[in-house]
């Protein structure tokens, strides 16, 4: 990064000392537009003026003037300033952050932002964490995003919902027929999407992973153990 930033320091060094106004080209001549057309460079090489090479140097040189060069410049270091004081996209993929701006093995239950859950899809995010489990949180994530299933409705589903997909997903993965697995499922067919045993298993444990995270944040629940710390049941 030290490099990228000493050579934009040197370009904007020289286009501050270089001569400012609308530079334009004119065959293999760059000219300022602002000063009677005062040359600036000639671009042909020993006075050949049908050199194809010197236009498209005269044309690049031309664009790359100072004004269009400070300019640039000034945005680039907003730019940074603003990744550096708030997280981005880009800056969460980079330095593994939540957008909250905190590490993402933080457990996020007092955190407004959606869990990020990239960190479970590398396979050295935890020395032990295996393909199904980041899997399983993986669905839980594609859950989240793409079929609605957010922390707030889930709070809404109070008579058992979510274990009882989980458990049709379990029962499809063990070979059950529709005529069983449908008696527990608690919404509308249209959302009943089962392939294979393991793509099963996965729905069923993201879901069932939907549930006890609706447990925790239940403040009626009665089992009295520490969720928001990571206590055991």
């Amino acid at each position: 990064m030290e490099n990228f930033t000493s050579n934009y320091d040197a370009l904007q060094a020289a286009a501050e000392r270089a001569t400012k106004g609308n530079w334009i080209n004119v065959g293999a001549w760059v000219e300022n537009e602002r000063d009677d057309l005062k040359d600036i460079c000639d671009c042909r090489p020993n006075g050949n003026e049908d050199d194809e090479q010197a236009l498209l140097d005269a044309a690049y040189i031309a664009l790359a003037n100072p004004d269009t060069i400070l300019r640039l410049l000034r945005e680039w270091r907003t730019a940074r300033e603003a990744t550096s004081q708030h997280p981005t996209q880009a800056s969460v993929a980079a330095n593994q952050l939540c957008l909250c701006g905190t590490v993402l093995a933080h457990t996020h239950h007092h955190c407004a932002t959606p869990v990020m859950w990239r960190m479970y899809e590398e396979s050295n995010a935890f020395r032990n964490t295996t393909a199904a489990a980041r899997d399983i949180l993986t669905e839980r994530h594609r859950q989240i995003q793409h079929e609605g299933l957010t922390p707030d409705r889930d709070d809404g589903y109070t008579e058992a919902e979510l274990p009882r997909a989980a458990a049709a997903y379990v029962l499809s993965a063990c070979g059950f027929s529709n005529a069983v697995t449908l008696d527990f499922w608690p919404w509308i067919t249209d959302w009943w999407k089962p392939t294979t045993p393991r793509r099963n298993l996965v729905k069923a444990a993201a879901l069932i992973l939907a549930e006890i995270e609706r447990i925790d944040r239940d403040p009626g629940d009665e089992s009295h153990h520490d969720h928001l710390n990571g206590g055991s049941l």
